[in-house]
């Protein structure tokens, strides 16, 4: 879907994710971290491009959300976030 010529450019890592990404290369899961990134970026846009379709047919099935919708989503992800909160001080490396 996005296979096309390739174009060098500069990016800024983390070191940690960098040495993770490096850690996986040499796993065998690429040929190469050039191959790691450009995979996890076609995913990454695949993934958005799903999101965006099933959000258009959700709209397009049900319509715009209401109001009261919004909120119950607003409040689902404040205990969604209180709850990945508390696991996070029970268990740090999670």
């Amino acid at each position: 879907m996005y296979m096309s010529l390739t174009k060098p450019v500069t990016v800024t890592i983390p070191e940690d994710i960098l040495r993770a990404a490096r850690a996986r290369v040499e796993a065998g899961d690429a040929d190469s971290l050039p191959a790691y990134i450009t995979d996890a970026l076609v995913r990454r846009l695949e993934h958005v491009d799903r999101l965006f379709k099933t959000i258009e047919y959700i709209r397009d099935t049900f319509g715009e959300p209401t109001e009261e919708d919004i909120a119950r989503a607003e409040a689902f992800e404040e205990r969604a976030r209180e709850r990945r909160r508390l696991r996070n001080q029970r268990d740090p490396a999670a």
